[in-house]
Protein backbone atom coordinates (compact mmCIF):
# COMPACT_ATOMS: atom_id res chain seq x y z
CA UNK A 1 0.00 0.00 0.00
CA UNK A 2 1.56 3.47 -0.84
CA UNK A 3 2.18 6.29 1.78
CA UNK A 4 0.59 9.29 1.59
CA UNK A 5 2.45 12.12 0.55
CA UNK A 6 2.10 16.20 1.32
CA UNK A 7 0.46 17.86 -1.78
CA UNK A 8 0.71 21.49 0.20
CA UNK A 9 2.24 23.43 2.84
CA UNK A 10 -1.18 24.01 4.77
CA UNK A 11 -0.28 24.71 8.44
CA UNK A 12 -2.92 24.36 11.70
CA UNK A 13 -2.21 25.93 15.01
CA UNK A 14 -1.69 23.96 18.01
CA UNK A 15 -1.41 25.48 21.07
CA UNK A 16 -0.43 28.65 19.57
CA UNK A 17 2.24 27.57 17.45
CA UNK A 18 2.65 26.52 13.52
CA UNK A 19 2.79 23.49 12.74
CA UNK A 20 2.29 21.32 8.99
CA UNK A 21 -0.87 19.79 9.09
CA UNK A 22 0.37 16.99 7.07
CA UNK A 23 3.26 16.21 9.95
CA UNK A 24 -0.01 16.11 12.66
CA UNK A 25 -1.87 13.70 9.97
CA UNK A 26 0.87 11.56 9.99
CA UNK A 27 2.40 11.63 13.34
CA UNK A 28 5.69 12.48 11.11
CA UNK A 29 7.99 15.04 12.78
CA UNK A 30 5.47 16.46 14.97
CA UNK A 31 7.77 20.23 15.42
CA UNK A 32 6.13 23.58 14.53
CA UNK A 33 7.87 25.75 11.58
CA UNK A 34 7.29 29.03 12.66
CA UNK A 35 9.79 31.58 12.88
CA UNK A 36 10.52 30.54 16.90
CA UNK A 37 11.85 27.12 15.17
CA UNK A 38 13.85 28.70 12.20
CA UNK A 39 15.92 29.92 14.89
CA UNK A 40 16.37 26.71 16.73
CA UNK A 41 17.47 24.88 13.56
CA UNK A 42 19.93 27.69 13.08
CA UNK A 43 21.50 26.99 16.50
CA UNK A 44 20.90 23.39 16.64
CA UNK A 45 23.53 23.78 12.95
CA UNK A 46 25.88 26.63 14.27
CA UNK A 47 26.22 24.06 17.52
CA UNK A 48 27.09 20.93 15.35
CA UNK A 49 29.37 23.06 12.91
CA UNK A 50 31.74 23.95 16.00
CA UNK A 51 30.97 20.93 16.98
CA UNK A 52 32.49 18.83 14.31
CA UNK A 53 35.09 21.15 13.06
CA UNK A 54 35.88 24.81 11.63
CA UNK A 55 34.78 25.61 8.40
CA UNK A 56 34.31 23.29 6.24
CA UNK A 57 34.94 20.29 8.16
CA UNK A 58 31.70 20.99 10.13
CA UNK A 59 29.69 20.80 7.03
CA UNK A 60 31.40 18.18 5.24
CA UNK A 61 32.45 14.95 7.87
CA UNK A 62 34.15 12.79 5.52
CA UNK A 63 37.51 14.20 5.02
CA UNK A 64 37.74 12.38 1.50
CA UNK A 65 34.57 14.70 0.30
CA UNK A 66 36.38 18.24 1.37
CA UNK A 67 38.65 18.22 -1.55
CA UNK A 68 37.07 21.41 -4.05
CA UNK A 69 37.31 18.95 -7.09
CA UNK A 70 35.04 16.68 -4.99
CA UNK A 71 32.20 19.05 -5.25
CA UNK A 72 32.91 21.27 -7.87
CA UNK A 73 30.32 22.27 -10.79
CA UNK A 74 28.21 19.51 -11.69
CA UNK A 75 28.09 17.54 -8.10
CA UNK A 76 25.18 16.56 -7.02
CA UNK A 77 24.05 16.46 -2.67
CA UNK A 78 20.78 15.52 -1.34
CA UNK A 79 19.68 16.26 1.80
CA UNK A 80 17.04 14.69 3.76
CA UNK A 81 14.97 16.91 6.09
CA UNK A 82 16.35 19.88 5.49
CA UNK A 83 14.08 22.08 7.65
CA UNK A 84 14.80 25.48 6.93
CA UNK A 85 18.18 24.74 4.68
CA UNK A 86 20.37 25.89 7.58
CA UNK A 87 22.95 23.06 6.97
CA UNK A 88 22.52 23.33 3.06
CA UNK A 89 23.21 27.26 3.34
CA UNK A 90 26.26 26.46 5.31
CA UNK A 91 27.44 24.06 2.40
CA UNK A 92 26.76 26.58 -0.81
CA UNK A 93 28.96 29.28 0.99
CA UNK A 94 31.59 26.92 0.96
CA UNK A 95 30.73 24.78 -2.28
CA UNK A 96 28.75 27.10 -4.30
CA UNK A 97 28.94 25.62 -8.00
CA UNK A 98 27.36 22.45 -6.17
CA UNK A 99 23.72 21.41 -7.50
CA UNK A 100 21.81 20.50 -4.64
CA UNK A 101 18.41 18.90 -3.41
CA UNK A 102 16.47 19.06 -0.42
CA UNK A 103 13.60 16.78 0.58
CA UNK A 104 11.23 17.51 3.39
CA UNK A 105 7.60 17.36 4.29
CA UNK A 106 7.24 20.98 4.60
CA UNK A 107 8.98 24.09 2.36
CA UNK A 108 7.37 26.41 3.19
CA UNK A 109 7.88 29.44 6.28
CA UNK A 110 5.42 28.17 8.66
CA UNK A 111 4.50 31.70 9.24
CA UNK A 112 0.93 32.28 8.15
CA UNK A 113 -1.60 29.52 6.96
CA UNK A 114 -1.63 30.25 3.38
CA UNK A 115 -0.11 27.80 0.79
CA UNK A 116 1.88 29.71 -1.31
CA UNK A 117 5.55 28.22 -2.56
CA UNK A 118 5.80 31.41 -4.87
CA UNK A 119 5.97 33.36 -1.41
CA UNK A 120 8.08 30.56 -0.13
CA UNK A 121 10.76 31.22 -2.52
CA UNK A 122 10.54 35.23 -2.10
CA UNK A 123 11.22 34.66 1.40
CA UNK A 124 13.81 32.87 1.26
CA UNK A 125 16.24 35.09 -1.00
CA UNK A 126 18.87 35.26 1.85
CA UNK A 127 19.66 31.42 1.75
CA UNK A 128 21.60 29.68 -1.48
CA UNK A 129 19.34 28.52 -4.26
CA UNK A 130 18.13 24.91 -4.02
CA UNK A 131 15.82 22.30 -5.43
CA UNK A 132 13.02 21.85 -2.65
CA UNK A 133 11.23 18.52 -3.15
CA UNK A 134 8.12 17.53 -0.69
CA UNK A 135 8.29 13.93 0.46
CA UNK A 136 7.38 11.34 3.01
CA UNK A 137 11.07 9.64 3.95
CA UNK A 138 8.67 6.62 5.05
CA UNK A 139 7.65 5.86 1.18
CA UNK A 140 10.51 4.21 -0.73
CA UNK A 141 11.95 6.70 -3.78
CA UNK A 142 10.39 4.22 -6.00
CA UNK A 143 7.00 4.88 -5.19
CA UNK A 144 7.83 8.48 -6.73
CA UNK A 145 6.38 8.51 -10.41
CA UNK A 146 6.91 11.75 -11.26
CA UNK A 147 9.81 13.38 -13.48
CA UNK A 148 12.12 14.54 -11.95
CA UNK A 149 11.74 11.52 -9.28
CA UNK A 150 15.09 11.11 -7.83
CA UNK A 151 17.55 8.36 -9.65
CA UNK A 152 20.00 5.97 -8.79
CA UNK A 153 24.04 6.66 -9.18
CA UNK A 154 22.85 10.39 -8.96
CA UNK A 155 24.32 12.40 -5.71
CA UNK A 156 28.38 12.56 -5.04
CA UNK A 157 26.90 13.27 -1.18
CA UNK A 158 23.97 12.72 0.98
CA UNK A 159 23.16 14.53 4.19
CA UNK A 160 20.78 12.91 6.40
CA UNK A 161 20.14 14.29 10.40
CA UNK A 162 17.68 14.85 12.71
CA UNK A 163 15.30 12.13 11.32
CA UNK A 164 14.32 10.05 14.57
CA UNK A 165 10.74 11.52 15.13
CA UNK A 166 10.04 11.93 11.61
CA UNK A 167 11.43 8.30 10.20
CA UNK A 168 9.03 4.52 10.96
CA UNK A 169 11.00 2.29 13.46
CA UNK A 170 10.73 -0.12 10.91
CA UNK A 171 11.75 1.99 7.91
CA UNK A 172 15.27 2.83 8.78
CA UNK A 173 16.99 -0.23 7.50
CA UNK A 174 15.38 0.58 3.84
CA UNK A 175 15.89 3.78 3.80
CA UNK A 176 19.64 3.58 4.10
CA UNK A 177 19.78 1.30 1.46
CA UNK A 178 18.18 3.35 -0.76
CA UNK A 179 20.64 6.02 0.02
CA UNK A 180 23.00 3.87 -0.59
CA UNK A 181 21.13 3.05 -4.50
CA UNK A 182 20.95 6.83 -4.92
CA UNK A 183 24.78 7.73 -4.39
CA UNK A 184 27.60 7.36 -7.63
CA UNK A 185 29.94 4.89 -7.16
CA UNK A 186 32.54 6.55 -4.47
CA UNK A 187 29.84 9.06 -2.92
CA UNK A 188 29.48 9.35 0.42
CA UNK A 189 26.60 9.50 3.19
CA UNK A 190 26.58 11.32 5.72
CA UNK A 191 24.03 10.61 9.79
CA UNK A 192 23.76 13.18 12.44
CA UNK A 193 21.11 12.07 14.70
CA UNK A 194 20.68 12.74 18.99
CA UNK A 195 19.35 11.08 21.32
CA UNK A 196 17.27 13.51 23.93
CA UNK A 197 18.39 10.96 27.26
CA UNK A 198 20.35 13.23 29.45
CA UNK A 199 22.92 12.11 31.45
CA UNK A 200 24.71 13.59 34.40
CA UNK A 201 29.01 13.44 34.38
CA UNK A 202 27.97 13.61 38.09
CA UNK A 203 25.83 10.65 39.30
CA UNK A 204 23.57 12.85 40.50
CA UNK A 205 19.63 12.39 39.69
CA UNK A 206 17.62 14.91 37.10
CA UNK A 207 14.36 14.03 38.00
CA UNK A 208 12.57 16.20 35.57
CA UNK A 209 14.83 15.79 32.92
CA UNK A 210 14.17 11.79 33.34
CA UNK A 211 10.84 12.19 33.08
CA UNK A 212 11.02 14.23 30.54
CA UNK A 213 12.80 11.45 28.13
CA UNK A 214 10.45 8.77 29.89
CA UNK A 215 7.68 10.28 28.02
CA UNK A 216 9.21 11.52 24.86
CA UNK A 217 10.64 7.69 24.58
CA UNK A 218 7.27 6.79 25.38
CA UNK A 219 4.98 9.20 23.05
CA UNK A 220 7.61 8.53 20.27
CA UNK A 221 7.06 4.63 20.51
CA UNK A 222 3.29 5.00 20.08
CA UNK A 223 4.08 7.52 17.27
CA UNK A 224 5.78 4.27 15.55
CA UNK A 225 9.46 5.83 15.54
CA UNK A 226 12.76 4.51 17.38
CA UNK A 227 14.08 6.65 20.13
CA UNK A 228 17.58 5.55 20.26
CA UNK A 229 18.10 4.61 16.54
CA UNK A 230 21.00 7.39 17.10
CA UNK A 231 23.13 4.50 18.05
CA UNK A 232 22.09 1.79 15.59
CA UNK A 233 23.97 4.23 12.13
CA UNK A 234 26.69 2.64 12.63
CA UNK A 235 25.20 -0.90 11.92
CA UNK A 236 22.50 0.58 9.47
CA UNK A 237 25.41 1.59 7.25
CA UNK A 238 27.13 -1.99 7.42
CA UNK A 239 24.41 -3.37 6.38
CA UNK A 240 23.69 -1.55 4.06
CA UNK A 241 26.81 -2.72 2.28
CA UNK A 242 29.26 1.04 3.16
CA UNK A 243 32.68 1.01 2.79
CA UNK A 244 35.34 2.99 5.10
CA UNK A 245 32.46 3.30 7.87
CA UNK A 246 33.09 5.70 10.49
CA UNK A 247 30.94 6.22 13.70
CA UNK A 248 31.67 7.93 16.96
CA UNK A 249 29.55 9.70 19.55
CA UNK A 250 30.43 12.92 20.45
CA UNK A 251 29.32 14.33 23.73
CA UNK A 252 27.89 17.88 24.22
CA UNK A 253 28.42 19.48 27.74
CA UNK A 254 24.91 21.31 28.93
CA UNK A 255 26.18 24.30 30.71
CA UNK A 256 29.55 25.43 31.39
CA UNK A 257 31.01 22.89 33.90
CA UNK A 258 33.41 21.81 31.08
CA UNK A 259 36.07 24.27 30.77
CA UNK A 260 37.29 23.51 27.32
CA UNK A 261 33.89 23.25 25.93
CA UNK A 262 32.22 26.50 27.96
CA UNK A 263 30.98 28.49 25.44
CA UNK A 264 29.68 25.84 22.97
CA UNK A 265 27.78 24.46 26.15
CA UNK A 266 26.05 27.46 26.97
CA UNK A 267 25.01 27.59 23.55
CA UNK A 268 23.67 23.93 23.58
CA UNK A 269 22.03 24.59 26.67
CA UNK A 270 20.04 27.06 25.40
CA UNK A 271 19.18 24.95 22.43
CA UNK A 272 18.12 22.49 24.50
CA UNK A 273 16.03 24.65 26.67
CA UNK A 274 14.03 25.93 23.32
CA UNK A 275 14.02 22.09 22.19
CA UNK A 276 11.84 20.94 25.68
CA UNK A 277 8.69 22.43 24.19
CA UNK A 278 9.25 22.56 20.71
CA UNK A 279 9.33 18.29 20.17
CA UNK A 280 7.48 17.55 23.00
CA UNK A 281 4.28 20.23 23.00
CA UNK A 282 2.37 17.77 20.22
CA UNK A 283 3.67 14.46 21.48
CA UNK A 284 2.90 15.17 25.09
CA UNK A 285 -0.67 17.40 25.25
CA UNK A 286 -2.42 16.11 22.02
CA UNK A 287 -0.97 12.54 21.89
CA UNK A 288 -0.23 11.87 25.19
CA UNK A 289 -3.16 13.92 26.64
CA UNK A 290 -0.91 15.13 29.61
CA UNK A 291 -2.94 18.17 31.66
CA UNK A 292 -1.16 21.44 30.51
CA UNK A 293 -0.55 22.41 34.07
CA UNK A 294 1.43 18.83 34.62
CA UNK A 295 3.18 19.75 30.99
CA UNK A 296 3.66 23.36 32.25
CA UNK A 297 5.38 21.89 35.69
CA UNK A 298 7.57 19.20 33.72
CA UNK A 299 9.19 22.08 31.35
CA UNK A 300 10.07 24.25 34.32
CA UNK A 301 11.02 21.79 36.17
CA UNK A 302 14.10 20.33 33.31
CA UNK A 303 14.81 23.89 32.43
CA UNK A 304 15.57 24.60 36.12
CA UNK A 305 18.02 21.75 36.11
CA UNK A 306 20.24 22.52 32.92
CA UNK A 307 20.91 25.71 34.85
CA UNK A 308 22.53 23.58 37.60
CA UNK A 309 25.99 23.13 36.48
CA UNK A 310 26.79 20.54 39.30
CA UNK A 311 24.45 18.15 37.44
CA UNK A 312 27.10 18.61 34.88
CA UNK A 313 24.73 17.56 32.19
CA UNK A 314 25.48 15.94 28.62
CA UNK A 315 23.83 15.09 25.49
CA UNK A 316 24.76 12.96 22.73
CA UNK A 317 24.99 13.06 19.44
CA UNK A 318 25.61 10.05 17.58
CA UNK A 319 27.79 10.85 13.80
CA UNK A 320 28.29 8.20 11.46
CA UNK A 321 29.49 8.32 7.89
CA UNK A 322 30.74 5.49 4.75
CA UNK A 323 31.76 5.14 1.27
CA UNK A 324 29.74 3.47 -1.77
CA UNK A 325 31.99 0.56 -3.27
CA UNK A 326 33.73 2.43 -6.51
CA UNK A 327 32.07 -0.84 -8.25
CA UNK A 328 28.78 0.21 -6.96
CA UNK A 329 26.28 -2.96 -6.05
Amino acid sequence: MSIPQPENNAIVQFAGRNYPRYALQHGIHCVPVDEEEEQRYDEVNDVLQKLFGDGIDGVILPEAMRDEERLDEGAEVLECGYGKAAWIDKLLAYRPDADVTGIDIFTGQGNSDEDDDDEDEEEDAGIESFIRRRWNLNASFREDTSDDHLKPETFDLINSRLLADGINADRWQSYVRELYVLLKPDGWLQMVEGQALFQSDSGRDAPFLSRWWEWYREKMIQMRKNPRIASQLGTLMTNAGFKDVHYHVARLPLGSWDPAKAQLGNQMRDVVDQMLIDVSLYPFLAVGKMPREQYDNLIAGARAELRRPELRLYFNMHVAYGRKSRRGR
